[in-house]
C-alpha cells in the first residue's frame, strides 16, 4: 500500500497533462501511486498519456463526462494510500511538495490537512495566496468566511477523513473544494506551512474564469453552510462570506459586462447586467452601474472620455 495516492482529474488539457504528471513522477518522496481520471476529454488526452499507462507509471481511468468533482471522487474511490493529494491537470508541483507535507502529517496525528501557498505559472510571478498569516489549527471559522486554498493541489489530506466527510459535493461546481475544507475542518486541525504548495498555471481556458458560474455556486455553498439568510448567531460570518464571494467573483462578472458593452455586444452586456442585479439589487443604487445599464438599453456607445 503506498503512503500517498495522487489523483489528477483531466479534461481538455492534453497540452499540459504530461508536464503535470512529470511534476509528480519526479517528486523526491517516491512512495506514491498516481491515478489519472479522464473525464471524457474530447481531445486525444488518452493517447498523449499512453506511454505512461503502458509503462505502469500511472493508473488510468476513463469515465463518462461528469465534472471535476465527480472525477476527483472516482479517483478517491480507487485510492489506497494513507494520504491523498489532488492535482489539477494544468498545474505543477515543486519536487519536494510531497516530502515536506508527508513529514508534517506524520508528526501531527490530529491534523487532517496540510497546505502551502499557491504561486503562478504564466501569470504574475510575484502573486501568491494565501499570505504568511493564513489560518492554521482550528480553521473552521476563517474557512466559513472565505476560501484560503486556491486549489486542492496545495494540500495533502488524510484519506480516512475524506471518506468520513463523503468526498466532494458534486452539486457545487467550482466551489466543491471550498465546501470540502469546511466539512473537513470539523474532523481535525489544518496546518499552513509558509512555503510553495502549488504552481497554478494561468491560461485562457482556466475554469475559474467562469465568474458567473463560480459566483452562483459559491452562493450555494454559503446557503448550505450558513443558511439562505443570516440568523442571530451567525450574522457577522454570513455577511463576511457573502462579501468575499461578491468581491471574488461578482466583481469579475461586472468587469465582463463592461467589456461586452465597450465591444458593442449590447444585448450580451444587458443580459449580464440583469442577472448581476437580480442577485445584488443594491447595485442599482450605484451611479456607474445605472449608467452602464442605461447605455445598453438605449444602444449608446461609451465615448472615449466616458470610458476612462
Amino acid at each position: 500500500m503506498p503512503t500517498v495516492s495522487v489523483i489528477i482529474p483531466t479534461y481538455k488539457h492534453r497540452d499540459f497533462i504530461l508536464e503535470t504528471c512529470a511534476s509528480v513522477l519526479q517528486q523526491t518522496f517516491t512512495d506514491f501511486e498516481l491515478i489519472v481520471v479522464n473525464d471524457a476529454s474530447p481531445d486525444d488526452t488518452g493517447e498523449v498519456l499512453r506511454p505512461l499507462i503502458e509503462s505502469g507509471k500511472i493508473r488510468y481511468i476513463d469515465q463518462p463526462h461528469a465534472g471535476q468533482a465527480a472525477a476527483r471522487n472516482r479517483g478517491l474511490a480507487e485510492a489506497t494510500g494513507e494520504f491523498v493529494a489532488f492535482l489539477d491537470d494544468d498545474d505543477i508541483w515543486l519536487l519536494d511538495k510531497l516530502e515536506w507535507q508527508v513529514r508534517l502529517m506524520r508528526e501531527n496525528s490530529n491534523v487532517v490537512l496540510i497546505y502551502g501557498y499557491c504561486g503562478h505559472v504564466g501569470g504574475n510571478d510575484g502573486w501568491r495566496w494565501p499570505d504568511a498569516d493564513a489560518p492554521t489549527g482550528d480553521v473552521r471559522q476563517p474557512f466559513l468566511t472565505q476560501n484560503w486554498i486556491v486549489s486542492p493541489g496545495q494540500a495533502l489530506m488524510r484519506r480516512q477523513t475524506l471518506y468520513d466527510v463523503g468526498g466532494f459535493d458534486e452539486t457545487i461546481w467550482g466551489a466543491d473544494d471550498w465546501d470540502l475544507y469546511i466539512r473537513m475542518s470539523k474532523w481535525g486541525d489544518f496546518i499552513f506551512e509558509n512555503r510553495v504548495g502549488l504552481l497554478h498555471r494561468v491560461h485562457a481556458n482556466n475554469a475559474s474564469k467562469d465568474f458567473w458560474r463560480m459566483f452562483r455556486n459559491s452562493e450555494k455553498l454559503l446557503h448550505k453552510h450558513l443558511g439562505t439568510l443570516p440568523n442571530p448567531l451567525n450574522i457577522p460570518t454570513w455577511l463576511a462570506c457573502r462579501q468575499w464571494i461578491t468581491l471574488q467573483f461578482l466583481s469579475g462578472c461586472v468587469a465582463q459586462a463592461h467589456h461586452l458593452a465597450k465591444s458593442g455586444e449590447r444585448k450580451a452586456a444587458l443580459h449580464q447586467w440583469m442577472r448581476i442585479v437580480a442577485s445584488r439589487p443594491e447595485l442599482l443604487t450605484q451611479g456607474p452601474v445605472v449608467r452602464s445599464i442605461s447605455k445598453c438599453l438605449l444602444g449608446f456607445r461609451m465615448s472615449p472620455l466616458a470610458a476612462k
